[in-house]
């Protein structure tokens, strides 16, 4: 396997989460963990997805996935993507059960071999889900408000 770094994004995604509190990442991690699927949305014309990769809002729809999210393709870039609004495990294999113990171990800091063997997935498998969990974070999935004041130490600054 190819070793890959952290994007800037996501490490400082993850450094933050490992500055919060117990408290703090626990109200993160129940954010992320929500098991409400939005309903897919009927939007209007007008009312369109606008491209992630190039930021283009001339889009057109291009199908539903199995679970019945529409699928967009840039009309400039050609890239296609999907809704907005989904949970980070959708469409996985795993149960539920698996990715609520991985957040919780990554909240811990453990690493993502210990985590593949501890949970009896690939180690390949942790590294996408750590990447999809801190993107998540990053993109502002989870509307978590934690406090007002917060605090920093010099661990990871």
């Amino acid at each position: 396997m190819k070793k890959q770094k952290f994007s800037k994004e996501a490490l400082e995604a993850y450094n933050a989460l490992m500055n919060l509190s117990e408290e703090e990442q626990q109200l993160v991690l129940r954010k992320v963990s929500q098991s409400e699927t939005p309903e897919p949305d009927k939007k209007s014309q007008k009312e369109k997805e606008s491209c992630p990769h190039c930021g283009s809002s001339h889009v057109s729809r291009n199908g539903k996935t199995t679970s019945g999210y529409q699928r967009f393709i840039c009309v400039d870039c050609r890239k296609t993507f999907g809704e907005k609004e989904r949970p980070v495990w959708l469409g996985s294999h795993y149960p539920m059960k698996v990715w609520m113990e991985y957040i919780r171990l990554m909240n811990m800091g453990v690493s993502i071999k210990a985590i593949a063997e501890a949970l009896g997935i690939n180690p390949t498998t942790a590294f996408f889900w750590r990447h999809k969990i801190l993107t998540a974070l990053k993109d502002g999935k989870s509307d978590a408000v934690l406090e007002e004041h917060t605090q920093a130490d010099e661990t990871f600054t």
